[in-house]
Parts: structure tokens; C-alpha cells; sequence
């Protein structure tokens, strides 16, 4: 399956709208255009929909490092990132739980035998 055959997520949606909002405030579109793309990003079925709309407009603003998940990740640029780094980071947490849970146990079984 092709990538840009997948469902248009409002993350995608929402991040399509925000490049057309910056090339109208750049220039690069008039405004019936703006708002008949805008229509179209909304009506957006797959990602190919919504690259065909962007096909014309430059993305010179490549995206911002996020506090929450550091530098070593590069440029944050589509939302589908850090939905990736919230599953890696909820099976790290519950690999830790399972850790100090193990070392609790140990700890009282130990104690109880020392006793």
C-alpha cells in the first residue's frame, strides 16, 4: 500500500491548512485560491489529496525542535513523530514499572528471609 493512499488524519489536515495560511500571508497564493484549497484540505479522502495541494507552495518554516521530546529527534515536521515517540515512551515507562516492581519484590523477599 502506498503511503500517500492512507486516510488524511486531522494532524495532517491541521498541518496542511497551516502551510496554505503561510503561503497566503507569503504571497505565494491570492485569496480565491487560498480559500478554495482551504475547502479542498478539508474535503482531503488521502495524503495524496492533500501533497497535490501543496504541490506549488514552498515550505520554507521546517518545523521546530519540541521541548518535550529533545533534540536528538531533529525538526519535529508532521504529527505522525511524535504519536511514535508517545508509544516508545509508554513502553519505556511500563518496562520501568515492571523493573521497580521486580526490585520491590525482591527487596521484601529478601528481607523476609533475612528476618
Amino acid at each position: 500500500m502506498d503511503a500517500f493512499a492512507t486516510r488524511a488524519s486531522k494532524t495532517d489536515k491541521r498541518i496542511a491548512l497551516g502551510r496554505l495560511a503561510r503561503a497566503r500571508r507569503r504571497g505565494e497564493i491570492d485569496a480565491p485560491e487560498y480559500r478554495l484549497r482551504r475547502q479542498l484540505a478539508r474535503r482531503a479522502e488521502s495524503l495524496a489529496d492533500l501533497q497535490a495541494l501543496m504541490q506549488d507552495v514552498g515550505d520554507y518554516h521546517h518545523g521546530r525542535d519540541h521541548w518535550r521530546y529533545g533534540r536528538w529527534r531533529g525538526p519535529v515536521r508532521e504529527g505522525r513523530e511524535l504519536e511514535v515517540q508517545r508509544f516508545v515512551g509508554a513502553l519505556f515507562v511500563a518496562v520501568a514499572l515492571i523493573a521497580v516492581l521486580a526490585c520491590v519484590y525482591a527487596a521484601i523477599s529478601l528481607y523476609g528471609r533475612w528476618k
